[in-house]
């Protein structure tokens, strides 16, 4: 008898598991403010590890027809940086150059982004932060430039990149809208610019997890290495382009990436904590990233 009521129990939970469905509509009403704390460190081969922990105002501003309009804005920034790290120093650039820009979101009625409403305005005003850090970098005038380097910075400030930032796995809006149960997939680009699918697991406690690996077909791939050698080392660019096949075919060129995600859930819907890892494996370097986020208030 005890066994057959063990067996019972543990096929019951096996169904809640399986069947677990959440549906993610954060509660959004004019003025109201989040916001969360960001501890992200990167480790990448043969270089110390770097740590950088911001805080990220979200305020509400006004609701429409449609949905609602948010104020985005990055109130705080630190880093463990060794200021004599060259490596550490640009890595954090991507981030520094964020802090105290407002992006202006509108959101459909499930909290979902659809539209940025202030480019420009974003992207003149990181420009010119972006000039004033480069400006206190002791580049040389080797491979890597400061023109070479400001395009690559910049290349990511796009409208488009700037939407998809709101649906990597670090951030509080990647799940609004969703309606999600364990096998759900879809596809975006994380932060890295890398394409990834995307599998979601919807836990009978609430919590959500994902998966994500790399999806680039062979093609992308190559095109792919070739904007990143344009970018960078534009004179190498042709040669590339000349033998993609032969560096390819190599084995030179072995990109290989992961990413797990957790997240938890506030009463109203909003995101409560995100713990992200992701791995990843280009042409020999390998590189952790490890980040956290919490609501603090």
């Amino acid at each position: 008898m005890m066994k057959k009521l063990l067996l019972m129990s543990t096929l019951l939970l096996t169904t809640l598991m399986v069947n677990a469905q959440v549906k993610v509509t954060p509660k959004m009403e004019k003025g109201m403010k989040k916001t969360y704390v960001v501890e992200a460190t990167t480790s990448i081969t043969s270089q110390k590890p770097v740590t950088l922990t911001s805080e990220t105002l979200y305020e509400v501003i006004d609701e429409t027809a449609d949905g609602y309009i948010l104020d985005i804005v990055m109130t705080d920034l630190k880093t463990n940086a060794d200021p004599n790290d060259m490596m550490g120093r640009i890595f954090g650039l991507s981030t520094e150059m964020m802090k105290d820009a407002h992006t202006i979101y509108a959101t459909d009625k499930n909290g979902k982004v659809t539209k940025l409403l202030n480019y420009d305005e974003v992207k003149a005003k990181v420009e010119t932060g972006v000039d004033k850090l480069l400006d206190a970098l002791p580049l040389s005038e080797g491979i890597l430039t400061k023109d070479a380097l400001k395009k690559q910075i910049m290349s990511n400030i796009t409208e488009e990149a700037l939407l998809q930032g709101a649906q990597t796995n670090t951030s509080p809006f990647v799940l609004n809208g969703k309606t999600i149960k364990t096998g759900t997939q879809d596809e975006f680009v994380n932060a890295q610019g890398m394409k990834m699918k995307r599998t979601y697991t919807a836990n009978a406690d609430g919590t959500i997890q994902t998966t994500s690996t790399m999806n680039l077909s062979k093609e992308e791939l190559k095109k792919m290495v070739i904007d990143q050698v344009e970018k960078l080392m534009p004179g190498q660019a042709e040669m590339i382009k000349q033998n993609i096949d032969m560096v390819m075919n190599s084995g030179m060129v072995k990109m290989e990436m992961k990413e797990n995600a957790t997240y938890t859930l506030t009463a109203d819907g909003w995101v409560n904590d995100i713990t992200s890892e992701l791995t990843s494996e280009t042409m020999g370097t390998k590189t952790t990233a490890k980040t956290k986020v919490r609501l603090k208030q």
